[in-house]
């Protein structure tokens, strides 16, 4: 069946994101008896080092009271206000990412003029190489690699992961921490460990451990299987593994992480912890290399939430053959610490996506930051309140619109 009527692109962070799930908000069959349909779709979030030229994956669904809740909130009352006042069958597709900064939804070619992201951009570029093909030119490199000097070591040899083959003389640590901060001048590897008890993390059938930022590499086991490597000091750990693996109490994680240089560790600042990461571990010095003579794979290496055109890469650029009527968007609150920048940023992205979309006068609506904590007693400086003020720099342009949520 082929409909006809408008088709809108939902974008932003986590005020995009929450669902009517996560919001609490039930639906029933009455909320769905407009003859004209609404169909949504959820863009699989990925990221990558130059445009994509597909996404990673996502499933056109059509809006009734069982599938609403995986609609975004914001997405889902624009959507019914669309349908209610045209008359027209209505298709949303969301790609969004909440805690996300508003350049990593841009295009290299918006970021390079721009002081603050030039050279973090041009890093990005320089292999001109797709994350997936990176990734295979690192699996080749490893056929080598992990047995000349990755995985060269006492600590891997002895197999320190399994517990009947510990040494002594751990060190109490509290995470997140870099070792070099505690006096440790230390290239190489470096063992850590917990004991916990369950519950632990689930979704569905699986356990999920998150370790998010590691500098630079590393191996996880937990009680003494490998559930999971990552490489690059930017990328976000989590590790998904079966239930069946998870004992009632006592289980045993394991982290080999690996440092190629500067500090190493687990560094991710504590808001993004939880009960496992967070807190203490045990701390047991492996093997130290010498990085001057020590070979290192190019990697893809970026946070999902900040690195500059990560998100657009694999996300936005793939949906260019779309003719969206329109964008509405809801974002800023990470990009608050750098309000005034905003008001560069902001036009800068939405002037981005019209050419990427080829329609200079794409509608472009967004929404003001809402408030947010408790109200100030006293008048004082708000980045909060300067951010809003940034945001509504792009109204100079044509066909946006500024929505106040205060």
């Amino acid at each position: 069946m082929i409909y006809i009527g408008e088709v809108w692109l939902c974008s932003g962070q986590s005020n995009m994101q929450y669902t009517l799930d996560m919001l609490g908000i039930k639906t029933s069959k009455a909320d769905f008896n407009s003859p004209y349909p609404i169909h949504f779709f959820n863009v699989q979030i990925e990221t990558d080092l130059i445009p994509s030229r597909g996404i990673a994956g996502g499933l056109w669904q059509n809006l009734n009271e069982k599938s609403a809740g995986q609609l975004s909130g914001t997405a889902y009352y624009f959507a019914k206000h669309l349908q209610s006042k045209l008359n027209v069958p209505i298709g949303i597709v969301v790609s969004c990412l909440g805690a996300t900064t508003i350049e990593t939804w841009m295009s290299a070619e918006a970021l390079l003029p721009l002081d603050a992201f030039k050279s973090t951009v041009e890093q990005t570029l320089a292999p001109n190489k797709t994350k997936i093909e990176l990734l295979k030119e690192l699996a080749e490199f490893r056929i080598d690699w992990d047995k000349n000097y990755y995985l060269k070591s006492k600590g891997m040899k002895d197999k320190w992961y399994l517990p009947e083959n510990m040494p002594k003389d751990w060190v109490e640590v509290k995470f997140p921490l870099l070792w070099e901060d505690l006096g440790y001048n230390h290239d190489g590897e470096v063992w850590f460990r917990q004991n916990f008890d369950c519950p632990c993390p689930s979704v569905g059938n699986q356990g999920v451990i998150s370790l998010n930022q590691i500098d630079d590499y590393d191996r996880v086991w937990l009680n003494g299987t490998f559930i999971g490597e990552s490489f690059g000091s930017r990328n976000f750990r989590s590790y998904f593994f079966p239930d069946s693996l998870l004992k009632e109490k006592d289980n045993l994680l394991v982290v080999r992480v690996f440092d190629i240089g500067g500090k190493g560790g687990v560094y991710t600042n504590a808001f993004w912890g939880n009960k496992i990461l967070n807190g203490k571990w045990e701390m047991k010095m492996g093997d130290a290399i010498d990085v001057n003579n020590f070979p290192m794979p190019t990697v893809p290496n970026m946070s999902v939430f900040s690195h500059p055109t990560a998100l657009y890469n694999a996300n936005i650029a793939p949906l260019s053959a779309y003719r969206f009527k329109g964008v509405i968007w809801y974002q800023g609150e990470s990009n608050a610490d750098r309000a005034s920048e905003y008001g560069t940023l902001f036009p800068s992205m939405i002037k981005d996506w019209r050419k990427l979309f080829n329609k200079p006068n794409l509608p472009f609506h967004f929404v003001q930051l809402a408030n947010y904590g408790p109200i100030d007693s006293l008048a004082g400086p708000s980045t909060w309140a300067e951010l809003r003020a940034s945001q509504s720099e792009a109204l100079n342009l044509p066909f946006t619109s500024l929505a106040t949520a205060i």
